[in-house]
């Protein structure tokens, strides 16, 4: 029995489905932060510090290393 209404419940709601579908149409770069013409504009900044060797079979005393870099895009 309990089957049968379950079957009956999909069929009714497979019947009310409208059978066309609209999609909504918003223009393009609508909701962009960047300026009029300007597609992508990336600013990308990154600092590394290390007091050792990145490879460890080498072996250098008092090594240090600081590095900034900066990108834009």
């Amino acid at each position: 029995m309990n089957d049968w209404v379950r079957l009956l419940c999909l069929s009714v709601v497979f019947l009310c489905l409208p059978d066309q579908a609209w999609s909504q149409f918003t223009d393009a770069h609508n909701y962009d932060d960047s300026p009029i013409g300007v597609n992508d504009l990336q600013l990308a900044y990154g600092y590394a510090r290390a007091d050792s060797s990145i490879d460890i079979a080498l072996d250098i005393a008092h090594a240090k290393l600081d590095l900034n870099e900066g990108t834009l895009a």
